[in-house]
């Protein structure tokens, strides 16, 4: 059966008819340590204390040095794997720091990517090459919501998704479309769209 090390303390200051002030008094340690000891709350006490602690145990009750460190049924704290409530708190905040920053590094990165990067423009409809048998056709599509957009020269207005939807008169033949979006650094990206009209 296994003896933990408090429960062992225990038992040696109960078989030396001491109550818990007399053992204090004795080692000249606080009521409230012999306590933390037999209670087994080891990580209580700095482990610099603790070892100190045990070394007045065990020059007051002289018990077999194999029998309190290398004897297996004895259980030891591993004093040094308790860490201060301090560190346990820096340990989960320096990763939480390194992931915000590197959000806020990528949605800067972002926004400088867009700005640099001319502006897109996406046509749903008609497609380019298209053959019309109608005089009138819908331009529809996407752009960029932070640019300008032209259709021919001529300002389309969109929504704040970057809709657009221009009504165009086609002439016999080729009709030529030039859609044109600029953002604020003056970056362009042009696109032609051709329509037949017979």
């Amino acid at each position: 059966m296994e003896v933990k090390l408090n429960e062992y303390l225990k038992e040696l200051r109960e078989n030396a008819n001491l109550s818990k002030e007399e053992l204090a008094k004795i080692l000249k340690i606080t009521l409230s340590q012999v306590e933390i000891l037999e209670k087994g709350e080891f990580n209580k006490l700095p482990p610099f204390i603790l070892k100190q602690i045990l070394k007045k145990y065990k020059d007051f009750f002289k018990p077999k040095e194999d029998l309190i460190i290398k004897e297996r049924n004895i259980s030891f704290v591993n004093f040094y794997k308790e860490k201060p409530l301090v560190k346990d708190k820096l340990k989960f905040e320096v990763p939480m720091i390194l992931i915000i920053f590197f959000c806020f590094l990528i949605l800067v990165l972002y926004q400088i990517f867009t700005l640099i990067i001319p502006p897109k423009i996406k046509i749903i409809s008609p497609l380019n090459n298209t053959i019309s048998y109608s005089k009138i056709i819908k331009i529809k599509g996407y752009v960029d919501p932070r640019s300008k957009f032209f259709i021919n020269r001529e300002i389309v207005v969109y929504d704040e998704k970057g809709y657009f939807e221009k009504e165009a008169i086609l002439k016999k033949g080729a009709n030529k479309f030039v859609l044109e979006a600029e953002n604020y650094f003056g970056l362009r990206h042009t696109v032609i769209l051709t329509i037949y009209y017979y």
